[in-house]
């Protein structure tokens, strides 16, 4: 089986929004070097408001922002929901822990 040397990006919600709004794709393939990239790294060099990521999914399942994307994976970024604890059983991460994320100040 060949190797694919790109990774498949897609955009929901408000993310998807944000990006169609600026004349930019919402669904990417994008090449990926061999040793991959975080999802993190990934959706700054998109551009993508990262206080408004509230989960990832990688081949089809929740993952962190710290997840490192492999050549041939599939990932998906989903914008926050509303706000609580109801996030992690709906399979969600809960990325308030995630120290990677800037902290966005709340009133």
């Amino acid at each position: 089986m060949e190797r694919k040397e790109h990774v498949t990006i897609l955009m929901f919600g408000s993310l998807y929004s944000f990006r169609q709004e600026r004349g930019l794709s919402t669904t990417l393939e994008l090449p990926m070097p061999p040793e991959g990239m975080r999802a993190l790294d990934i959706a700054g060099d998109l551009g993508l408001p990262l206080d408004s990521i509230g989960a990832i999914y990688c081949n089809h399942r929740p993952d962190s922002l710290q997840r490192l994307i492999q050549p041939g994976d599939r990932i998906a970024f989903v914008p926050r929901s509303i706000p609580g604890p109801h996030n992690g059983p709906l399979g969600f991460p809960i990325l308030e822990s995630d120290e990677a994320l800037p902290r966005v100040a709340r009133g």
